[in-house]
């Protein structure tokens, strides 16, 4: 969007009575116009999409349902040319394929949302091979919905707050749009630093996710929450290599033990073979003394 005139510019004012949402996001937050923090990869696979849109892929992608141990539970491939054409025929899909280890669901903000069943808990998707297109604008079925490993663990590799912001600070957006008929900003207003300020205290809804179950608590207390599982999961991780070299070394003692060489014990074992051997020599030698005594009588 460009204003025209130097004096003029574009606000955007979402309204609070009828809100235009999107997966839960106003417009201009859906097409990122104001973003203040950036990523070079996709961090949100809201789609909004509902489960009777169209889909609108075609191509195919193969999936893999696997263990903790990189056991292949089930390996499939979904043919969009053959399958329905909406949303819902994705999920119907996935779910005719996974079976009973678990069951793939379309969220009100349209996401895909993959919930594995009791004894399956360490099970992922992951995508092998993805050569689907929605719509000819190059976006894959896998990069659109996050399907696979590798996307939640990028989601927050490279977050950055903008380079302009960064570069001058006093640029950032802190007013809000007046209401029409009124000056559509204010010089001195700070309503958006101060709502800006609230999100640290502000309720949020987290889903479950990398271990830690779903909970609405604030921003401040979900990142106490990742601090602590980090501290608790490194803790872990340390006992449990200390608990597997403890381990290594017994089976190690134990191997030495088997297949080693004791030099005490093969003397003595050679002191022993030494000494049969001169007992045997001496029958051989008595016996043979007496063939000759024997023959020299005959």
């Amino acid at each position: 969007m460009t204003a025209q005139g130097g004096a003029s510019g574009v606000g955007i004012e979402q309204s609070s009575t009828d809100p235009a949402l999107r997966a839960g996001k106003g417009f201009s937050h859906f097409f990122g116009m104001n973003d203040l923090v950036e990523a070079s990869v996709q961090t949100n696979f809201d789609t909004g999409l509902a489960p009777a849109d169209n889909h609108s892929f075609t191509g195919t992608v193969q999936i893999q349902n696997r263990g903790p141990d990189g056991e292949i539970q089930s390996d499939f491939t979904i043919d969009f040319g053959v399958i329905g054409g909406t949303v819902q025929d994705i999920v119907d899909e996935l779910n005719a394929n996974l079976g009973a280890t678990a069951t793939a669901s379309i969220t009100s903000n349209g996401a895909i949302e993959i919930s594995n069943a009791a004894g399956y808990e360490n099970y992922n998707l992951n995508v092998s091979s993805d050569t689907s297109d929605r719509g000819g604008t190059g976006l894959t079925f896998s990069s659109m919905f996050g399907m696979g490993l590798r996307y939640p663990i990028d989601q927050s590799a490279d977050f950055t707050v903008r380079e302009d912001i960064l570069a001058s600070p006093m640029t950032m957006a802190l007013a809000q749009v007046n209401a029409a008929g009124s000056p559509a900003l204010n010089l001195s207003d700070n309503r958006g630093a101060l709502d800006f300020q609230d999100l640290a205290s502000a309720t949020n809804s987290f889903g479950t996710l990398g271990g830690l179950p779903g909970s609405n608590v604030t921003l401040t207390e979900y990142a106490s929450q990742i601090l602590a599982k980090s501290g608790l999961d490194a803790a872990r991780s340390e006992s449990l290599q200390a608990d597997r070299s403890a381990l290594a070394g017994v089976l190690k003692d134990k191997l030495l033990e088997s297949s080693g060489v004791n030099m005490d014990e093969e003397l003595a074992n050679l002191i022993v073979y030494q000494n049969a051997y001169n007992a045997a020599a001496r029958v051989i030698t008595t016996a043979r003394d007496m063939y000759d005594v024997l023959l020299n009588i005959a």
